[in-house]
């Protein structure tokens, strides 16, 4: 009768029921998607900032003369490329330098230097 079924209710009281397991699942799943989150966010932070660091490094590239690297492109070549600095435009145009004809061996002989191409589009200057 009745005092069987309010010992009954008072012993399920002290168990989670489905529902409460459920909850507890639902509030687990909710801080592993916020930790988740939180793990993602902080991915897309420093993937961004190593795509911003790797263009700032290939426009720095683009913009050094492509012979020493180190100073800023100045010329424009008359293909319309800009590759060199002034000072290597300025050594690539006088060419290598002279070589002493005693120091050549008997079986070289004097080659006419090729003409200087553009490095991007292949064209001569």
């Amino acid at each position: 009768g009745a005092p069987g079924r309010i010992a009954r209710r008072r012993a399920a009281a002290g168990r989670p029921t489905a529902s409460d397991q459920r909850r507890r699942e639902v509030g687990c799943m909710v801080t592993n998607i916020d930790a988740e989150m939180a793990r993602l966010t902080k991915l897309k932070g420093a993937a961004t900032s190593a795509l911003a660091e790797r263009e700032r490094a290939e426009e720095e590239s683009e913009a050094a003369c492509m012979a020493c690297l180190s100073e800023p492109r100045a010329i424009i070549l008359p293909c319309g490329c800009k590759c060199y600095c002034a000072a290597c435009h300025s050594r690539i145009l006088a060419g290598p330098p002279q070589r002493n004809p005693d120091d050549m061996i008997d079986e070289e002989e004097e080659k006419p230097e090729p003409t200087p191409k553009c490095p991007l589009c292949r064209k001569p200057f």
